[in-house]
């Protein structure tokens, strides 16, 4: 039953887009094992890795609270043992909330993916986010070092002939 389903949502791209219902049993090794229509089936989250460990926390707390717990297949999923899917947690998907916390991240870029604009979107407002906190930390003004080292070279120069011409003098003097 569980082959039979997986490769009826695989190879027909048209089933792909109809959510199954899931009952979620437990979380194993940073795979999601459900129950749907009677057969155990192991997930993964299409598409997306975890930053850390902690994101596999915050995956299993947010399943747990999860009231309705749906997944869908992208068309271009491969039949493994596990199986990737699109998971949806109360009608939001998942892997788009964990992109925008910013605990993920898209693993392969591919526009014929059925929601990867969707999560490039919640992963930019992520990137943003975060790229102008890092800015205004980092916010300098103009870049007054190297002109000082330069001036402070020229000064060092100046003094140094001047007082090789200075020696030079000197000698000439006493010789006549």
């Amino acid at each position: 039953m569980k082959l039979c389903m997986i490769l009826l949502a695989t190879l027909f791209p048209f089933l792909s887009r109809t959510r199954y219902e899931v009952e979620f049993q437990k979380m194993n090794d940073k795979k999601i094992e459900v129950i749907c229509e009677n057969s155990e089936l192991t997930l993964s989250l299409f598409n997306v890795e975890m930053k850390n460990e902690h994101g596999w926390e915050v995956v299993e707390q947010l399943v747990k609270e999860a009231e309705h717990i749906t997944m869908e297949i992208d068309p271009t999923t491969q039949v493994k043992q596990d199986l990737s899917v699109y998971l949806f947690l109360d009608g939001r998907l998942l892997q788009e909330e964990l992109l925008e916390r910013g605990i993920a991240y898209i693993s392969i870029r591919n526009p014929n993916y059925t929601y990867e604009k969707q999560m490039e979107i919640a992963e930019r407002k992520t990137r943003s986010v975060m790229g102008k906190e890092n800015q205004d930390e980092n916010k300098k003004g103009f870049p007054i070092v190297a002109p000082l080292y330069v001036v402070c070279m020229l000064i060092l120069w100046i003094f140094l002939l001047k007082y090789i011409r200075n020696l030079y003098r000197k000698r000439t003097k006493k010789s006549m």
